[in-house]
């Protein structure tokens, strides 16, 4: 196939299967924050549209806000997340008809992404996960554009630095461990799979994304000015930390003397501090955090001992399996089982390439146990979302096999999809309903 008609390609072919996907199962999604975030801008709670969706940047806020003022019944919100996965995906299949020359091995490769890997997080709608998808997309395919042809296409590199932009601004929390698996990804392939590197440029290569990664910090910087003009968000966006601090890092017990004097300062006994931990504010005249206690809990810097650190590494474990015997989250778990057993054969299985593939798969995992050690344990949606960052990175940087259609293949293809059914389509049936 010609290089021109590859990105057309890859777009019509995307489409094809995100409209026979979303007529046969629709979408839901994972978390109560987006609930809020959709309502909000659709003005359930206001005489019209709310831009101030907290987590989420404001330009986005704004830029949705309009689209819901001018048209309010689309689901804005829905379809921008939708959008986003679109859009990465394509870039995906296109980086894969790119890489093996070949439109029907492209397709079957990503076909099996779509089926084990893709039509979780479609499904699944989470701003974090669409997030950490966009930028590591965004990123890998930026960097396989910039240094790993000889000829770039514009418009992909203009549409996954957008991504990257777009996915900084959905949830900028994501950019770090986003951009640190893809830079993994890019470190471990030049060390293991040695491959073509193009150094034409490299300066100006540098400068661009050098500006990608200054224009996200100045958006989130934007993003903390307009909200901290706004007296009624300064206070939200305050009493969000302490109690981010408070229930989710447990940075009182991990600091006994610090917790005394929060008590002490608020006139708590454990009892309230109990109360307050389980999120029952039934008298705000005593479980309102005074300005003193407020300074303590904001300025407090984590405690690390051994024990701690041990205790942390345990509660990630425990997490771990926890989350996997839960109803939702079990299909997370069993979609990750799946994907590293059915996407193997699709790569070119040689010493280098296991290594880099069992690597990649280690640092995944130190990863995710830094985050609990040094912040919290990372909910499933967190580890699914970094998982497949993983597995897309992989599909493009290691080298992966032409498929030859034969019988033997087309019975593993048909036992993929078979096995992929009986896993999720029973779930998602069920979820719609």
């Amino acid at each position: 196939m010609k290089h021109r008609n590859n990105l057309a390609v890859a777009v019509i072919i995307n489409l094809v299967l995100f409209v026979s996907f979303y007529l046969l199962f629709g979408a839901t999604f994972l978390t109560n924050d987006d609930v809020v975030m959709n309502l909000s801008l659709s003005g359930f709670w206001t005489p019209e549209s709310n831009p101030f969706i907290v987590y989420t940047n404001i330009v986005i806020g704004y830029i949705l806000s309009i689209l819901f003022k001018i048209f309010p019944t689309i689901p804005w919100y829905t379809l921008n997340l939708i959008f986003i996965l679109y859009l990465a995906t394509s870039l995906l299949l296109y980086i894969l008809i790119e890489k093996l020359y070949d439109l029907n091995s492209a397709t079957i490769t990503y076909l099996t992404f779509f089926i084990i890997v893709a039509s979780l997080f479609l499904f699944f709608l989470q701003f974090t996960i669409v997030s950490s998808i966009a930028i590591t997309t965004g990123f890998l395919i930026l960097y396989y554009e910039l240094f790993l042809k000889e000829k770039s296409n514009k418009i992909v590199v203009i549409l996954s630095s957008f991504l990257i932009i777009w996915g900084s601004m959905l949830r900028f929390k994501s950019v770090f461990l986003a951009i640190s698996l893809a830079l993994s990804g890019i470190i471990l392939s030049y060390i293991f799979i040695k491959q073509f590197f193009n150094k034409h440029n490299f300066k100006l290569k540098s400068i661009l994304i050098l500006s990608l990664l200054l224009s996200i910090y100045f958006l989130n910087k934007l993003n903390n000015i307009i909200y901290t003009q706004n007296p009624y968000w300064k206070k939200f966006l305050t009493q969000n930390e302490i109690k981010a601090r408070l229930l989710d890092f447990n940075i009182l017990e991990d600091n006994k003397e610090l917790k005394e004097k929060v008590l002490r300062l608020n006139k708590w006994d454990k009892a309230d501090y109990m109360l307050y931990r389980k999120r029952f504010f039934i008298d705000t005249a005593i479980y309102n955090i005074n300005d003193s206690a407020k300074d303590l809990i904001l300025s407090a810097k984590p405690v690390l001992t051994k024990s701690i650190i041990n205790k942390r590494i345990q509660k990630f474990y425990s997490n771990t399996i926890r989350l996997s015997k839960l109803r939702t989250q079990k299909v997370f778990f069993k979609g990750a089982i799946l994907a590293l057993l059915l996407l193997l054969p699709f790569f070119k299985l040689n010493t280098k390439t296991l290594i880099f593939i069992l690597t990649f798969l280690i640092v995944l995992l130190l990863s995710l146990i830094g985050i609990s050690i040094f912040f919290k344990a990372p909910p499933m949606r967190v580890m699914y979302a970094a998982f497949s960052s993983v597995i897309i990175a992989m599909l493009i940087l290691a080298p992966l096999r032409k498929i030859e259609l034969n019988t033997k293949f087309l019975i593993i293809m048909f036992l993929i999809t078979l096995i992929s059914i009986s896993v999720y389509s029973p779930f998602f049936i069920t979820q719609k309903q």
